[in-house]
Protein backbone atom coordinates (compact mmCIF):
# COMPACT_ATOMS: atom_id res chain seq x y z
CA UNK A 1 0.00 0.00 0.00
CA UNK A 2 1.30 3.50 -0.83
CA UNK A 3 1.35 6.77 1.01
CA UNK A 4 -1.91 9.11 1.14
CA UNK A 5 -2.88 12.11 -0.21
CA UNK A 6 -0.75 14.86 1.51
CA UNK A 7 -1.93 17.56 -1.08
CA UNK A 8 -5.90 16.48 -0.20
CA UNK A 9 -8.03 19.30 1.47
CA UNK A 10 -5.82 21.83 0.56
CA UNK A 11 -7.64 25.55 -0.58
CA UNK A 12 -8.09 24.63 -4.20
CA UNK A 13 -9.81 21.65 -3.17
CA UNK A 14 -13.75 21.31 -3.89
CA UNK A 15 -13.97 25.21 -3.62
CA UNK A 16 -12.87 24.67 0.59
CA UNK A 17 -12.46 28.36 0.63
CA UNK A 18 -9.08 29.91 2.20
CA UNK A 19 -6.02 27.95 3.27
CA UNK A 20 -7.25 27.62 6.56
CA UNK A 21 -10.36 26.41 5.69
CA UNK A 22 -8.07 23.89 3.47
CA UNK A 23 -6.11 22.77 6.38
CA UNK A 24 -9.27 21.95 8.65
CA UNK A 25 -10.96 20.55 5.68
CA UNK A 26 -7.68 17.88 6.09
CA UNK A 27 -7.61 17.45 8.98
CA UNK A 28 -11.30 16.70 9.27
CA UNK A 29 -10.69 13.92 6.75
CA UNK A 30 -7.84 12.48 9.16
CA UNK A 31 -9.77 12.42 12.12
CA UNK A 32 -12.67 10.62 10.35
CA UNK A 33 -10.18 7.59 9.38
CA UNK A 34 -10.39 7.14 13.61
CA UNK A 35 -14.23 8.36 13.74
CA UNK A 36 -13.40 11.36 15.77
CA UNK A 37 -14.32 13.98 13.29
CA UNK A 38 -17.66 14.56 15.01
CA UNK A 39 -15.54 15.74 18.38
CA UNK A 40 -13.36 17.62 16.17
CA UNK A 41 -16.68 19.30 14.65
CA UNK A 42 -18.01 20.19 17.83
CA UNK A 43 -14.69 21.87 19.36
CA UNK A 44 -14.17 23.84 15.86
CA UNK A 45 -17.57 25.39 16.29
CA UNK A 46 -17.39 25.78 20.28
CA UNK A 47 -13.80 27.82 19.50
CA UNK A 48 -14.15 29.78 16.42
CA UNK A 49 -15.21 33.21 16.39
CA UNK A 50 -19.00 33.57 17.49
CA UNK A 51 -19.06 30.05 19.36
CA UNK A 52 -19.01 28.93 23.04
CA UNK A 53 -15.38 29.36 23.85
CA UNK A 54 -13.58 32.05 21.07
CA UNK A 55 -9.75 31.05 21.86
CA UNK A 56 -6.71 30.98 19.06
CA UNK A 57 -6.32 27.19 17.15
CA UNK A 58 -2.16 26.60 18.58
CA UNK A 59 0.14 27.92 15.89
CA UNK A 60 -2.89 28.28 13.24
CA UNK A 61 -4.09 31.36 15.27
CA UNK A 62 -7.74 32.79 15.14
CA UNK A 63 -10.39 30.78 13.22
CA UNK A 64 -13.67 32.51 11.64
CA UNK A 65 -16.71 31.22 11.29
CA UNK A 66 -16.79 31.39 8.06
CA UNK A 67 -13.56 29.59 7.80
CA UNK A 68 -15.29 26.57 10.11
CA UNK A 69 -17.98 26.85 7.98
CA UNK A 70 -16.00 26.57 4.55
CA UNK A 71 -14.10 23.50 6.05
CA UNK A 72 -17.51 22.02 7.40
CA UNK A 73 -19.47 22.06 3.43
CA UNK A 74 -16.23 20.97 1.83
CA UNK A 75 -16.64 17.81 4.31
CA UNK A 76 -19.72 17.16 3.43
CA UNK A 77 -19.35 17.71 -0.54
CA UNK A 78 -16.42 15.00 0.13
CA UNK A 79 -18.64 12.34 2.18
CA UNK A 80 -21.65 12.97 -0.23
CA UNK A 81 -19.05 11.98 -3.28
CA UNK A 82 -18.09 9.10 -1.50
CA UNK A 83 -14.45 9.44 0.30
CA UNK A 84 -12.80 9.86 -2.96
CA UNK A 85 -8.51 8.86 -1.84
CA UNK A 86 -10.20 7.33 1.83
CA UNK A 87 -8.04 4.01 3.16
CA UNK A 88 -10.49 1.68 4.23
CA UNK A 89 -11.93 -1.75 4.24
CA UNK A 90 -14.04 -3.45 2.33
CA UNK A 91 -16.50 -6.09 3.70
CA UNK A 92 -16.27 -8.66 0.98
CA UNK A 93 -19.41 -11.17 0.50
CA UNK A 94 -17.16 -13.42 -1.87
CA UNK A 95 -14.45 -14.17 0.24
CA UNK A 96 -16.34 -13.39 3.56
CA UNK A 97 -13.29 -11.45 4.74
CA UNK A 98 -11.77 -7.33 5.30
CA UNK A 99 -10.05 -5.97 2.68
CA UNK A 100 -7.61 -3.63 2.58
CA UNK A 101 -8.57 -0.64 -0.04
CA UNK A 102 -9.18 2.74 -0.80
CA UNK A 103 -11.59 4.68 -2.43
CA UNK A 104 -10.99 5.94 -5.64
CA UNK A 105 -13.93 7.72 -6.62
CA UNK A 106 -17.80 7.04 -6.94
CA UNK A 107 -19.86 5.69 -9.88
CA UNK A 108 -22.45 7.44 -11.46
CA UNK A 109 -24.73 4.76 -9.63
CA UNK A 110 -23.59 5.94 -6.42
CA UNK A 111 -21.34 2.33 -6.34
CA UNK A 112 -17.25 3.16 -5.55
CA UNK A 113 -14.61 2.02 -7.73
CA UNK A 114 -12.12 0.67 -4.96
CA UNK A 115 -8.38 0.46 -5.32
CA UNK A 116 -5.43 -1.30 -3.52
CA UNK A 117 -3.67 2.03 -3.48
CA UNK A 118 -4.27 5.76 -4.76
CA UNK A 119 -2.36 5.36 -8.08
CA UNK A 120 -4.39 2.38 -9.49
CA UNK A 121 -5.10 2.24 -13.11
CA UNK A 122 -6.30 -0.87 -14.02
CA UNK A 123 -8.56 -3.72 -13.25
CA UNK A 124 -5.41 -5.42 -12.00
CA UNK A 125 -5.39 -2.75 -9.27
CA UNK A 126 -8.91 -2.79 -8.28
CA UNK A 127 -10.10 -4.26 -5.18
CA UNK A 128 -13.99 -4.24 -6.45
CA UNK A 129 -15.13 -1.75 -9.07
CA UNK A 130 -18.79 -1.45 -7.67
CA UNK A 131 -18.15 -1.66 -4.10
CA UNK A 132 -21.01 -1.20 -2.00
CA UNK A 133 -21.06 2.22 0.39
CA UNK A 134 -22.59 0.22 2.81
CA UNK A 135 -20.27 -2.43 2.99
CA UNK A 136 -17.07 -0.07 3.30
CA UNK A 137 -15.82 1.22 6.56
CA UNK A 138 -12.66 4.16 6.93
CA UNK A 139 -9.14 2.41 7.83
CA UNK A 140 -7.11 4.56 10.29
CA UNK A 141 -3.57 5.59 8.71
CA UNK A 142 -1.49 7.73 10.53
CA UNK A 143 -0.34 10.50 8.15
CA UNK A 144 -2.67 9.61 5.35
CA UNK A 145 -4.37 13.09 4.41
CA UNK A 146 -1.88 15.28 7.09
CA UNK A 147 1.66 14.65 7.75
CA UNK A 148 1.62 13.07 11.03
CA UNK A 149 3.93 15.90 12.59
CA UNK A 150 1.46 18.40 10.98
CA UNK A 151 -1.48 16.06 12.17
CA UNK A 152 -3.07 18.66 14.52
CA UNK A 153 -2.35 22.46 15.42
CA UNK A 154 -0.57 22.61 19.22
CA UNK A 155 -3.29 22.72 21.37
CA UNK A 156 -3.30 23.33 24.88
CA UNK A 157 -2.43 20.29 27.07
CA UNK A 158 -5.95 18.50 27.55
CA UNK A 159 -7.34 17.67 31.22
CA UNK A 160 -9.09 14.60 31.22
CA UNK A 161 -11.63 13.33 34.16
CA UNK A 162 -13.42 10.77 35.26
CA UNK A 163 -17.71 10.57 35.52
CA UNK A 164 -17.98 9.80 39.11
CA UNK A 165 -21.56 9.24 38.58
CA UNK A 166 -24.01 8.13 36.06
CA UNK A 167 -25.62 10.81 34.11
CA UNK A 168 -28.35 10.62 31.27
CA UNK A 169 -28.37 13.46 28.84
CA UNK A 170 -30.97 12.18 26.74
CA UNK A 171 -33.91 13.28 28.99
CA UNK A 172 -32.49 16.72 29.03
CA UNK A 173 -31.70 17.26 25.37
CA UNK A 174 -30.35 16.29 22.43
CA UNK A 175 -26.62 18.78 23.09
CA UNK A 176 -26.21 16.89 26.73
CA UNK A 177 -24.23 13.81 26.60
CA UNK A 178 -25.21 10.50 28.10
CA UNK A 179 -22.33 9.25 30.59
CA UNK A 180 -21.59 6.36 32.47
CA UNK A 181 -19.24 6.11 36.11
CA UNK A 182 -16.04 5.57 35.01
CA UNK A 183 -15.96 7.32 31.18
CA UNK A 184 -13.28 9.29 30.66
CA UNK A 185 -13.73 13.30 29.73
CA UNK A 186 -11.59 15.94 27.71
CA UNK A 187 -12.91 19.35 29.57
CA UNK A 188 -13.65 22.04 26.97
CA UNK A 189 -15.05 24.98 29.09
CA UNK A 190 -17.87 25.66 31.24
CA UNK A 191 -20.69 27.94 31.07
CA UNK A 192 -24.06 29.21 32.53
CA UNK A 193 -23.49 25.85 35.23
CA UNK A 194 -22.67 23.26 32.62
CA UNK A 195 -19.32 22.40 31.21
CA UNK A 196 -18.65 20.97 27.80
CA UNK A 197 -16.39 18.40 27.12
CA UNK A 198 -15.64 15.42 24.64
CA UNK A 199 -15.93 11.81 25.24
CA UNK A 200 -12.31 9.91 25.59
CA UNK A 201 -12.82 6.65 26.46
CA UNK A 202 -16.25 4.87 27.50
CA UNK A 203 -16.37 1.45 29.71
CA UNK A 204 -19.52 0.47 27.88
CA UNK A 205 -22.09 1.78 25.73
CA UNK A 206 -23.74 4.97 25.83
CA UNK A 207 -26.28 4.74 27.96
CA UNK A 208 -30.20 4.11 25.99
CA UNK A 209 -28.37 4.47 22.51
CA UNK A 210 -27.69 8.11 22.78
CA UNK A 211 -24.17 8.08 21.79
CA UNK A 212 -23.12 11.63 21.19
CA UNK A 213 -19.59 12.30 21.44
CA UNK A 214 -19.51 15.60 22.65
CA UNK A 215 -21.87 18.23 24.41
CA UNK A 216 -23.10 19.44 28.14
CA UNK A 217 -22.92 17.92 31.42
CA UNK A 218 -23.17 18.48 34.88
CA UNK A 219 -19.61 20.02 35.85
CA UNK A 220 -19.66 18.46 39.40
CA UNK A 221 -20.24 14.68 38.01
CA UNK A 222 -16.69 14.69 36.87
CA UNK A 223 -13.19 14.99 38.14
CA UNK A 224 -9.75 14.84 37.36
CA UNK A 225 -7.91 11.68 36.94
CA UNK A 226 -5.50 11.57 40.12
Amino acid sequence: MTGGLPEAGMASEQGGGSELSGRLLSFLKQYHLSKQDDAVIAMLKDISAGGRAPRKLGNWGSVSADEVDGALEAFRQWKTQGRPGMPGRYWSRTYSQWLECVVIRQNPDGTLLLGRDVEASGTADYVHPSGIPENLEAREVEGWFVPKEQASPEMPKEQVLRVIADFDGSTIGPEYLALNKGDELVFSHQEDGWACGRVLRRIGTARLHHDLQAGWYPPDYARLQS
